[in-house]
């Protein structure tokens, strides 16, 4: 969608939803760092939804949990990419694969390239999640692998081989 269309809102409605038909007990926002507190205050004064935004270290100590055995906590969570990305973060959470009810990521353009940092905890994060919900205003204006390699990330058996989706593009 445009810019300023209500991607946030869109987004707020849609884990309304999906909280009506089942348990929805761990949710991720993953966003610019610049867009949490705008992310936080949507979805606290439009859907009476309580985020908390987390760090680096969040993340940490949820992987440590699960390493000991425990149950994470439910939680809400707003985390930047700029958090969410660094190696060792990447690792623990591929390592201890925490059950994310609903992941959104915002501004999911940022990761199509398979060799970025975004990218690759984005890989790493649809894998943990159930429901996943790629948002973006910026249309993928490079080159078509650059859509490809986000739809990957959504449903990597679907469009695991390039040439196919070219014929079908």
């Amino acid at each position: 969608d445009d810019v300023g269309l209500g991607k946030t809102i869109e987004a707020g409605y849609i884990l309304r939803e999906l909280e009506a038909r089942q348990l929805v007990d761990h949710v991720l926002v993953v966003v610019p760092a610049r867009l949490k507190s705008k992310w936080k205050r949507e979805l606290r004064d439009r859907f009476e939804e309580h985020f908390d935004e987390v760090k680096t270290s969040d993340i940490a100590k949820l992987a440590d949990r699960i390493r000991q055995g425990r149950e994470p906590d439910p939680f809400r969570w707003i985390v930047s990419y700029e958090s969410a990305r660094p190696e060792e973060i990447r690792k623990a959470l591929e390592e201890t694969r925490p059950v994310i009810d609903v992941m959104i990521a915002d501004e999911a353009h940022r990761m199509r390239n398979p060799e970025s940092l975004q990218h690759k905890i984005g890989s790493t994060l649809c894998k943990c999640a159930d429901t996943v919900l790629f948002l973006s205003a910026t249309p993928v204006q490079n080159r078509m692998e650059d859509l490809w390699h986000l739809l990957r990330l959504l449903s990597p058996e679907e469009f695991s081989n390039w040439t196919i989706f070219e014929d079908q593009m």
